[in-house]
């Protein structure tokens, strides 16, 4: 059974998951940081790891800007 969005039509496979979806579409947002706001609490802590984290393990070779997570290093 899927659970279709009701802003843009894409299908979801649980109803959380639709419920986290549709809170994007429409702004919700229950935490927030550095100016930037997360519907999710794994947003935020995505963020403060990311960004606030001590550790800092991949090195960019053109810059060597230090990130986190090797997905910040884009």
């Amino acid at each position: 059974m899927s659970h279709v969005c009701r802003f843009c039509g894409d299908a979801l496979k649980t109803k959380w998951g639709l419920k986290l979806h549709e809170d994007r579409h429409l702004g919700v947002s229950k935490y927030s940081c550095c100016d930037k706001q997360f519907s999710r609490k794994e947003d935020l802590t995505r963020h403060m790891c990311g960004v606030h984290g001590e550790t800092k393990e991949h090195v960019c070779p053109t810059c060597s800007a230090e990130f986190a997570t090797k997905t910040l290093l884009r």
